[in-house]
């Protein structure tokens, strides 16, 4: 309580040895007023909070209604403000994060693509067989590119508000069906068998039929770039009623590479890669992340994920029925 606190000496208001010093600065100093940022845990969990402290010494008679104020034992009347910057911080560190991953994600399929447009005007492709290779390389690095830069406008579009949902009845296993068809030749490349297990027509929901779409796309990709090559793999889609019977759920399921339990809360996190999965496949860590705010943000559904490394992986999501 800010009326509370005024005129109190700042080491009653909130004792903080940091702070404290800061005033005592301020005053010995002989600087007029003083800025700096400090960590201070507050409340019963100890959390740190991130505040910016300004002192300012008064004039002798002068008079201050905002702040703490604080006389020192010499007569300096001292105002203090203290400004919880903890969120706005996070949201900076988490910006800078952003365009630090993002710069190495678009540089990546950038230097492949720029490498072998290079070899190919320099003549180095003297072979059709190489040529080809070449061409195959850049198409498949451009599309890389093409994904991660769709991601990236997709998820910011959903976190900004700025999302174009366009809802309709729609029945999942529809949907199911067509990405089926679209995914078959990349399961195929692979020796992998893709297969719809739903039993029966899954009652309808009420959604935007390209957002759902994107998250069959994503988690069924995401199911055959684990699942080894070769290896009697196998990614089955069922969509159902969820256990407690009251939410659709699809549930895209494989028998790849599996995740870790320590790893597994953490693959719908923005940019999150999984360790051990880094040197298996390419990815952005942005695929999942889609999901989660296409899912919970737009549709007010629920994700999951359970694993068993060496044995694959179960993503769900479930989402409400049509009213």
């Amino acid at each position: 309580d800010l009326a509370n606190d005024l005129c109190r000496p700042i080491d009653q208001v909130i004792a903080d040895p940091t702070i404290t010093k800061h005033v005592k600065d301020t005053v010995e100093g002989g600087s007029p007023s003083m800025r700096r940022r400090i960590e201070h845990a507050i409340g019963a969990a100890g959390r740190a909070q991130r505040y910016e402290v300004t002192s300012t010494c008064l004039a002798a008679g002068a008079s201050s209604n905002a702040g703490i104020r604080d006389v020192t034992p010499g007569g300096t009347s001292v105002v203090t403000v203290l400004r919880n910057v903890t969120r706005e911080s996070r949201i900076s560190e988490m910006k800078s994060e952003f365009v630090s991953n993002v710069s190495h994600e678009l540089r990546t399929p950038l230097s492949s693509i720029k490498a072998y447009v290079e070899m190919l005007v320099d003549g180095e492709a003297d072979n059709e067989i190489t040529r080809a290779k070449f061409y195959h390389i850049i198409y498949s690095e451009t599309n890389r590119l093409a994904r991660l830069i769709d991601n990236i406008l997709n998820i910011s579009r959903v976190e900004s508000g700025g999302a174009k949902v366009q809802r309709e009845r729609m029945i999942v296993t529809d949907l199911i069906n067509e990405v089926i068809d679209v995914m078959l030749p990349q399961a195929r490349a692979k020796h992998i068998e893709l297969l719809d297990l739903s039993t029966s027509v899954a009652p309808a929901i009420f959604a935007d039929r390209d957002m759902i779409y994107q998250v069959l796309i994503n988690l069924v990709g995401n199911a055959i770039k684990y699942t080894p090559e070769d290896s009697n793999g196998r990614v089955t889609v069922t969509a159902g009623l969820s256990t407690d019977a009251s939410m659709i759920q699809v549930a895209v399921r494989d028998n790849g590479v599996g995740i870790a339990s320590d790893a597994a809360p953490h693959v719908f996190d923005k940019f999150y890669r999984v360790p051990d999965h880094k040197t298996l496949a390419k990815g952005t860590g942005l695929g999942l992340n889609l999901v989660r705010q296409i899912i919970e943000t737009v549709h007010d559904g629920v994700i999951g994920v359970e694993s068993t490394p060496g044995a694959g992986s179960t993503l769900t999501f479930a989402l409400p029925f049509a009213e």
